[in-house]
This record gives structure tokens, C-alpha cells and sequence, in this order.
């Protein structure tokens, strides 16, 4: 009768061990992927204010560039190409946010 208890006992504990650490792994692993996505979400509003600011650059020197020239054919030219170079840089990864050209 006794020998039941303690082995019931012993189990019981063993389980209650077991799940503890089971609960601090899943804790763990939560904490590391909330972690994780914390730091891509600040790379990204990195990112996205880099592309902004290239943005707001390209879109000055257009406006420059059409107030300088004569043309309009070539004024629209010098503008879409600009607006090309904004969305190819809103898909591409940065590798350098100070790169403005």
C-alpha cells in the first residue's frame, strides 16, 4: 500500500516536472519569436523610411529637372523614369540606406 503511494506520488511529481518545463520551453520559444518579429518590424520601418526618403529625393530632382527644361517631351521622359526608379526601389531590399542616387 505504501509502495503504491510513494510511486504515485514520484509520477505525479514527475509529471508536474515535466510540465513545467514543457510551459518554459513554450515560453521561451515565444518570447524568441516575439523577439524576432520585433526586430524584422524594425528593419522594415527602417527600410520603408529609407525608400521614402529616396523617394521625396528622386521626386525633388524631377521637379528641378522639369523646371529647368524647356521640353515637355523631355520633362515627362525624365519623370517616368523617375517614377520607375521609385518603384524598382520599393521592391528591392536595401543595402544601404545612405545609397541616394
Amino acid at each position: 500500500m505504501w509502495i503504491k503511494t510513494i510511486v504515485f506520488i514520484l509520477v505525479g511529481i514527475a509529471a508536474v516536472v515535466l510540465l513545467l518545463l514543457g510551459v518554459g520551453l513554450i515560453a521561451v520559444v515565444l518570447i524568441w519569436f516575439w523577439n524576432h518579429g520585433r526586430y524584422k518590424m524594425g528593419l522594415m520601418e527602417k527600410e520603408l523610411e529609407g525608400d521614402v526618403r529616396y523617394s521625396v529625393h528622386r521626386a525633388k530632382k524631377a521637379l528641378k529637372k522639369i523646371e529647368r527644361s524647356p521640353l515637355l517631351k523631355e520633362a515627362m521622359n525624365f519623370y517616368w523614369v523617375s517614377v520607375k526608379k521609385i518603384i524598382k526601389r520599393f521592391f528591392t531590399k536595401n543595402n544601404h540606406e545612405d545609397n541616394e542616387t
